[in-house]
C-alpha cells in the first residue's frame, strides 16, 4: 500500500505539479471550494466559450461529412439513415450549440455540449444497428473519433463524460451483440479498442479538467501577486515620500528655534548686560517651540508603534471642551483669532481625556492657523438622532481643496495652503488627531470650500458609552 501511495502521488506531481493541499477534490476533478469552483466555471464560459463553440460545429461539421459512407454502405434502411442523421440528430445537435450562444443559456454551455456528444454516440450506434451484419464499413470509428474530440479539445465535467463514455459502450455492445448481432471478429475487435478508447478518453478529460482548474489557480495567484506587488511598490513610494517630507520638515522646522537659540545664546555671550532678558526670553520660547516639535514626533512614533494607552472613563464634554478653549487661548490672541464654544450638548462620553483634550487642540490650532485676524473659531457638540455623538470644529478661513484634505491627513506632508499644515508646521496634527480618534472608535472628517472655512467633525460611535450629564 505504501508503495502504491507513493506511486500515485509520484503520477499526480508528473501531471499536476505540486497543488497546494487541499484544493482539487481529485473525485470529481472540482476545485474543494466550491466559491472558487463557481468562479472557475464563469471564466472558462467567459473565456472558453468562442473556442468551444467552433469545436462543436466542427464536430457537427464532420458527423456530416462521414455521412457520405451512408451511401456507400446502405442499400435497406438509406432512408432511415439520412433522416437520422440529416433530419433529427445533426439539426438538433445544431440547436442545442446555437442556443448556448444566448446569454441566458450561456451557463448551461458545458450541458449543451454534452448533449451533442451523447446525440453524435447514440446515432452512431443506431446506424451500427442498421448497418448489414456483415461488409459494413466500421461505424464504430465514429464514436471513437467523437470521444477523442471531446477528451481532448473541450473541456467537460469529469463524471458526465465517463457516463457518457459507459452509456456509449453499454449501448453499442447491447446492439452488436443482442438486437443487431455483428460477427465474432467485429464484436471483439470493438470491444478492445471501445474498451481502451473509453479509458484513454477518460484519463484524458480527468487530466483536463485538473490541469485547466490548476492553470486558472496560478494564473489568478500571479495576478493576486502582480496587484499585491504594484500595492507594494505604491506604499514603498509614498513611504519614501514621507521621509523626504520628513527630512525637508527637520531641516527647517527643527532647526530654526535651534539656530534661534544658538543666535541669541551668542548674543548674550557678547553682550551679558545688553537686553538680556528679551534675548532670554526669545531663547526660552524657541525651546519650547523645539520640544514641543519634537514631542508631537516622539508622539506620532508611539501611535505608530501601537503603544498609546488609553485611560478610558467617563468624562463630561463640557470639560473637555473647555480645556481645549482654554489652552488654545493664548495661541489664537497672538494671531488675534477668537476662539467661541457654541452650543455644547450635555454628555459623558466614555474616553481617555488626556488623550482627547491633545487630539482636540490640534484641530483647534489648525483651525487658527487658517484664520486671519479678526476671525472666530467655533467649537460646538451635539447628540446625533440616530446614537453617537458629534463635535464640530468651524473655521471661516481659506478652506482647502479635496487633494489638500486627503494630504493633510498623511504624515509629514504638508501642502502650501496653510490651512493643511498644523501651527507648529511637522505635518503631524491631523495624522495624530485621526490615530487617536480611531483608537477611541469616533471617525474624524474635513468638508470644506475655498474661500469658505472649513469643518472637522469628530462623530463617537452610538456604541461609544454616552450619558446624560
Amino acid at each position: 500500500m505504501v508503495g502504491f501511495s507513493s506511486l500515485a502521488k509520484a503520477v499526480e506531481r508528473a501531471f499536476f505539479g505540486e497543488p497546494p493541499k487541499q484544493l482539487i477534490d481529485l473525485g470529481r476533478a472540482y476545485f474543494a471550494d466550491p466559491t472558487l469552483e463557481r468562479e472557475y466555471r464563469d471564466y472558462a464560459i467567459e473565456n472558453e466559450l468562442p473556442k468551444d463553440l467552433l469545436i462543436n460545429f466542427a464536430g457537427i461539421g464532420f458527423y456530416y461529412l462521414f455521412g457520405i459512407l451512408d451511401f456507400l454502405t446502405f442499400d435497406r434502411h438509406l432512408a432511415e439513415i439520412l433522416i437520422l442523421r440529416w433530419a433529427i440528430c445533426g439539426p438538433i445537435a445544431i440547436f442545442i450549440v446555437s442556443m448556448s450562444m444566448l446569454p441566458q443559456f450561456r451557463k448551461h454551455f458545458k450541458l449543451g455540449t454534452a448533449s451533442v456528444m451523447l446525440i453524435g454516440s447514440f446515432s452512431i450506434v443506431a446506424m451500427i444497428a442498421l448497418a448489414p451484419p456483415t461488409g459494413a464499413p466500421p461505424y464504430i470509428i465514429g464514436i471513437f473519433a467523437v470521444f477523442i474530440l471531446y477528451a481532448c479539445l473541450q473541456r467537460m465535467n469529469f463524471r458526465t463524460s465517463i457516463t457518457i463514455y459507459v452509456m456509449s459502450f453499454a449501448a453499442w455492445l447491447a446492439t452488436v451483440t443482442v438486437f443487431s448481432p455483428k460477427s465474432e471478429v467485429e464484436v471483439l475487435s470493438g470491444l478492445f479498442f471501445f474498451a481502451w478508447i473509453s479509458i484513454v478518453s477518460g484519463v484524458t478529460t480527468y487530466i483536463q479538467e485538473i490541469r485547466s482548474r490548476l492553470d486558472y489557480y496560478r494564473n489568478r495567484q500571479r495576478e493576486e501577486d502582480a496587484v499585491y506587488i504594484q500595492q507594494l511598490l505604491i506604499e514603498a513610494t509614498a513611504a519614501d515620500k514621507a521621509k523626504l517630507n520628513f527630512l525637508s520638515i527637520l531641516s527647517h522646522e527643527l532647526r530654526t528655534p535651534l539656530h534661534q537659540i544658538i543666535g541669541f545664546t551668542e548674543v548674550l555671550q557678547a553682550n551679558p548686560d545688553d537686553m538680556a532678558p528679551s534675548h532670554l526670553a526669545q531663547i526660552h520660547v524657541s525651546a519650547i517651540q523645539l520640544l514641543k516639535r519634537l514631542g508631537k514626533m516622539l508622539r506620532y512614533a508611539d501611535a505608530t508603534a501601537g503603544v498609546i494607552r488609553y485611560e478610558r472613563e467617563p468624562t463630561d464634554l463640557s470639560d473637555i471642551v473647555a480645556a481645549v478653549a482654554e489652552q488654545a487661548k493664548e495661541i489664537a490672541r497672538k494671531t488675534s483669532v477668537q476662539i467661541e464654544v457654541d452650543a455644547i450638548s450635555p454628555a459623558s462620553l466614555h474616553i481617555d481625556s488626556t488623550h482627547t483634550i491633545y487630539a482636540l487642540l490640534n484641530i483647534v490650532e489648525n483651525a487658527i492657523a487658517a484664520s486671519s485676524p479678526g476671525q472666530t473659531v467655533t467649537i460646538a457638540g451635539r447628540k446625533l438622532p440616530m446614537g453617537g455623538y458629534e463635535i464640530l470644529i468651524s473655521d471661516a478661513g481659506g478652506g482647502m481643496t479635496a487633494q489638500q484634505i486627503d494630504a493633510a491627513f498623511k504624515p509629514f506632508s504638508i501642502a502650501q495652503d496653510v490651512r493643511t499644515r498644523t501651527l507648529e508646521g511637522v505635518g503631524l496634527g491631523l495624522t495624530l488627531a485621526d490615530k487617536i480618534f480611531r483608537d477611541q472608535r469616533a471617525k474624524l472628517t474635513l468638508q470644506s470650500q475655498l474661500g469658505r472655512g472649513t469643518t472637522a467633525s469628530i462623530v463617537f460611535e452610538s456604541g461609544v458609552k454616552i450619558d446624560a450629564a
